[in-house]
């Protein structure tokens, strides 16, 4: 249903937050990813990724040689960044202990990153996608320390940063801090808790308190010559719709 919806979108690119497939060495997974991504009308529309657990499952050589052949550019780093009209976007590893001594070199990569797109004046907005989520109330994972130390303060602090978006917790959920949004998107499948634990977290408020068991669904984001507006789009009966509406402004 997702995707039968998502083919009838108008796309600039897809971004992915990660676990694309559930064994990165198996030529079998990759290859049900990759019909998945056939049944997308358009495939000149770019997939850009960022890394998940489960991208390092299984043999590492294999794995790094399933995802260079179809993501060129995660060789040598698998952290970069695009732009897309006004916005700057940024892919994150958030992987530590894959990472090692990389880690400290993308941390300060980051930092690099966005005082770049501060000092840009085409530069309207920056968008930052990872993997593990700094804050998640799901009954399935936790949310990663590793992350909220190396990078969520950083963006903060940050003038153009909108939204930190990320997977792996099975579910939707929508934080705001300050102005600043933390967006779960981890809507394409798992095992979707049935309800959500109580955590909070100093300064950040819950924006979307729906129904307990989150659909499965993807995000739409538009952008304009104020901001963004983002659309979560999901399952809901027999069809796809409108289930969360937000703006962001620059």
């Amino acid at each position: 249903s997702l995707l039968d919806a998502l083919s009838r979108e108008s796309l600039g690119a897809i971004a992915h937050v990660g676990d694309m497939v559930f064994d990165a060495a198996s030529e079998e997974d990759w290859q049900r990813f990759d019909n998945h991504l056939a049944s997308i009308a358009d495939r000149r529309v770019p997939v850009l990724p960022a890394m998940g657990n489960h991208e390092y499952a299984g043999s590492r050589a294999l794995a790094r040689r399933q995802l260079t052949a179809r993501f060129p550019w995660l060789e040598p780093t698998t952290w970069y960044t695009r732009t897309f009209d006004r916005l700057g976007l940024v892919w994150l590893d958030s992987n530590r202990s894959n990472l090692g001594s990389q880690w400290e070199e993308q941390r300060l990569w980051f930092e690099r990153t966005l005082a770049a797109y501060d000092a840009d004046s085409a530069i309207r907005g920056v968008l930052v996608f990872c993997h593990h989520p700094p804050y998640t109330r799901s009954t399935v994972v936790s949310g990663s320390e590793d992350v909220v130390d190396a990078f969520v303060q950083p963006f903060l602090r940050a003038g153009k940063t909108l939204a930190f978006l990320s997977g792996h917790a099975h579910g939707y959920e929508h934080y705001v801090a300050g102005k600043k949004h933390f967006i779960v998107t981890a809507g394409g499948g798992g095992p979707r808790p049935a309800g959500l634990g109580t955590k909070s977290w100093p300064g950040v408020v819950d924006a979307y308190p729906g129904q307990s068991k989150r659909p499965l669904h993807y995000l739409l984001v538009d952008q304009s010559g104020s901001g963004i507006a983002v659309r979560m789009r999901g399952v809901e009966g027999a069809g796809v719709r409108d289930v969360d509406t937000f703006d962001v402004a620059f």
